[in-house]
């Protein structure tokens, strides 16, 4: 009798996101288990068990069994790969159900599967000794049949895979996600696949069967197998921009890099783009954390795809103290969107240019370079002011009025200019990142990373291919999780998809603000890098006020002279006279006489989607101008409590406390910059009789319009956005700065910082393009342009 364990006894599943609790059920010949409920009596030919995980169901699991055999089927569902599979990727493989007679070993585990068969067509199979099929809980069919010898590997959840044995050869469909290995001493034949970062390997040994005895075979249209009949959208892509899994091993270890980039969003960009353009030979590689989302910014798409904001497209890789979650009106931290370009997909795309007084205790060296690199940046991400948005009249739209930023946003450029707010110390049209100059039948694109970095990658396969460049490499699904360093030098990265030699590459921290700062922290520690012992104890962030408001265009200066259907944008930008601490207003306007045919194009054209009016408010206000105000405050950089720190866990990539809470100066900011955005809104933009929205307390997407203000808890938003200054950049007399004004991290020799986690102060601008700015000039930095 065969003694069947499901799942191992000694088996210890991730704590992750709860520890799976066992109870074990004892019939017939084997062991079965699961957090079960027994759904139906075992009986002769099926047993059926549930499988939960903090009471929520993960998967089923069938278990057919005969007298001779029993066949095996454990169901994945989205909720199972999304809950399990993926945050326990980091965990190494565990025995699960085995078989003993027959020779024939079956592993289920976290990372993947394995199979070895030592009596291939000897083995007791389905009753009749003639085939076997099971299908594992990581979607891998395996079919093996004695009368027809011919072995059948298919992987369900990914790109289909085929291995064909047949007259003494095995033939392989040649692709990037497989490959094979034989043994001359041995005999073993290995069949090696991967995905996302997870690992199966699958091993059979065949005596007698050497190298010489292998034929690849690449299949087409059919011949000699079917071919993949389950591709994926990702497996479509990253076939044809990623590094291959069967390329990964070689590559990850050649330590042939010029420079190691972290990340995939808008520094990184910045940074290729101009490493590149100095030398198209630089030898790149770029660790992306996910996978591939949008190939787009979402307000280029259909309406629909505004559903994806938030949920389960934003993660948040830190523990808010309760200090933080408890405070008055802030409670948390807009969190990160792990997908190849990041937050560029869903940016607000609002880029102005801070001036001197706006970057108060930044090092004037930081200055300069700022401002001279940020005419390219705002080139690179097609920034553009509202104001000339639409100035070919050329450009027809479907409307009745064109252009949408036209009348109605120099006038109310006009009754801005005319500045009669206190606080109030700048008004410029809003210099967004729109612009759509490669298309010249399209006004207003919204900017993302996805495609010019893909068309990067694409451009250096051509130049490679003529001897005029060096190919770029993209790896995704690599969760950097820590840099080994020997003697104040990065020597190694620990990624989830084994170690990436370092050699002599630059590391260049290009993932935002908060997962850098973690890295940064798991990898040197204070005792050896005393001058990074200030990483994580500063830490700033953008606070906001959202007031929604109306005027009736008969009520305003110029409303005669407004369309049918217009759009404006403007950035207003102001300081508590009292600390000088900072705060602007993001104000867009609009209005449709007929929103239900306008929606599309409202959606697109709008210059924050976030900060933008309901379709209930709009339907409301066919006689008048929304006008909605996002007003972002400056955090106290100042604020000692305010900080990210290590917690002890185990999880390198998420093991950090995070606490942002306001201090008395940040209370005075924010009700100086409340004021200010009612008086803009009764004083500044030309009109009279201003109404406000006001929410219903039973349903957030209800409410009336009303002419009193809205109370203060009302139009204060908990979560913080824009977050900085964990790693803040410094010249030689601030001791502290735990970077250099070359960009370097203190102490460690080839380890380079870019992003908002370098800000002295955070102020209150948006700092995309001034980010990107500092990583262009870090480019020139490292690699400056010979030609010049």
């Amino acid at each position: 009798m065969c003694t069947t364990h499901f799942p191992d006894p000694n088996l210890r599943l991730p704590r992750y996101p709860t520890e799976l609790a066992c109870t074990i059920l004892s019939t017939c010949h084997f062991i079965a288990v699961g957090v079960v409920s027994n759904q139906c009596t075992p009986r002769n030919g099926c047993i059926r068990y549930r499988v939960y995980c903090s009471e929520r169901e993960l998967a089923y699991m069938t278990i057919t069994f005969y007298c001779t055999y029993y066949q095996v089927q454990i169901v994945r569902t989205a909720l199972w790969e999304q809950t399990y599979v993926q945050k326990t990727s980091n965990h190494g493989t565990d025995r699960i159900l085995e078989r003993c007679d027959g020779g024939l070993e079956v592993r289920l585990g976290v990372k993947g599967t394995s199979l070895r068969n030592t009596e291939l067509w000897n083995v007791v199979l389905n009753g009749d000794r003639s085939s076997f099929t099971i299908l594992t809980a990581d979607g891998l069919a395996i079919a093996i049949s004695a009368n027809s010898p011919k072995l059948v590997l298919k992987e369900q959840s990914y790109a289909a895979e085929w291995i064909a044995v047949a007259e003494g050869k095995i033939h392989v469909k040649g692709s990037s996600d497989i490959y094979l290995c034989a043994s001359q001493t041995t005999g073993a034949v290995e069949v090696r696949t991967f995905h996302g970062g997870h690992g199966f390997t699958y091993s059979w040994d065949i005596p007698g069967l050497s190298e010489e005895d292998v034929d690849y075979v690449e299949p087409k249209y059919g011949y000699p197998v079917p071919s993949s009949l389950t591709p994926t959208a990702l497996d479509v892509i990253g076939n044809v921009f990623a590094v291959s899994d069967k390329d990964w091993p070689i590559l990850s270890k050649s330590g042939d890099f010029d420079y190691i980039v972290i990340g995939s969003s808008f520094c990184c960009l910045g940074f290729i783009h101009q490493v590149l353009a100095n030398n198209p030979f630089a030898k790149i590689l770029i660790l992306e954390y996910g996978d591939y989302f949008f190939p787009q910014h979402f307000q280029n798409m259909p309406i629909p795809f505004r559903k994806t904001l938030g949920g389960i497209a934003e993660t948040f890789p830190w523990s808010v103290t309760e200090k933080m979650h408890n405070g008055e009106y802030i409670k948390w931290q807009h969190g990160q969107n792990p997908f190849l370009g990041g937050r560029s997909m869903l940016w607000s795309a609002w880029c102005p240019e801070p001036l001197d007084d706006e970057m108060d205790g930044w090092p004037s060296a930081v200055k300069e370079s700022l401002h001279k690199y940020f005419g390219k940046a705002a080139n690179l991400l097609h920034v553009i002011p509202a104001s000339d948005i639409h100035t070919d009249e050329a450009q027809k739209g479907v409307t009745e009025n064109w252009p949408i930023y036209g009348p109605m946003q120099r006038e109310l450029q006009k009754a801005l200019e005319k500045n009669t707010v206190e606080s109030v110390t700048r008004v410029i049209p809003a210099p967004l990142a729109v612009n759509a100059p490669m298309f010249s039948t399209i006004d207003f694109q919204k900017y993302s990373v996805t495609g010019p970095l893909l068309s990067l990658l694409t451009m250096q396969q051509y130049k490679s291919a003529s001897g005029r460049g060096w190919p770029l490499k993209l790896a995704t699904n690599c969760i950097v999780q820590k840099i080994k360093h020997d003697e104040g030098k990065a020597v190694t990265l620990e990624t989830s998809k084994g170690e990436v030699t370092v050699n002599h590459a630059k590391v260049v921290l290009a993932m935002g603000s908060i997962p850098p700062t973690t890295l940064v922290l798991n990898s040197f520690s204070k005792e050896l890098f005393p001058r990074l012992a200030g990483v994580g104890t500063r830490y700033t962030a953008h606070f906001i006020t959202a007031v929604t408001a109306r005027i009736r265009k008969d009520k305003l200066s110029y409303g005669a002279k407004i369309g049918y259907f217009e759009i404006g944008a403007m950035y207003v930008a102001g300081k508590d006279p009292s600390s000088g601490a900072q705060y602007h207003i993001q104000l867009s306007a609009v209005t449709s006489c007929h929103p239900s045919r306008d929606a599309a194009d409202a959606f697109r054209h709008m210059p924050d989607v976030v900060a933008a009016p309901s379709y209930l408010q709009i339907v409301s206000s066919p006689e008048h101008v929304v006008f909605v105000c996002a007003t972002l405050g400056e955090m106290d950089q100042k604020n000692a409590d305010n900080w990210i720190r290590l917690n002890g866990q185990t999880d390198l990539t998420s093991n950090i406390d995070l606490q942002a809470v306001a201090n008395e100066q940040d209370k005075r900011l924010w009700d100086v910059m409340d004021k200010a955005t009612f008086d803009v809104l009764e004083e500044g933009v030309g009109g009279t009789g201003v109404e406000y929205w006001h929410p219903s307390p039973h349903d957030e997407d209800m409410g009336e319009w009303l002419s009193t203000r809205p109370q203060t808890d009302k139009i204060r938003v908990p979560g913080l956005v824009h977050e900085a200054s964990m790693m803040w950049i410094g010249d030689e007399e601030d001791k502290t700065a735990p970077v250099g004004l070359d960009y370097r991290l203190r102490g460690v020799e080839n380890v380079y910082v870019t992003g908002a986690s370098l800000w002295p102060t955070g102020a209150s601008w948006n700092p995309t393009c001034s980010m990107v700015a500092l990583a262009m000039h870090l480019a020139d930095t490292l690699e400056p342009n010979k030609a010049i």
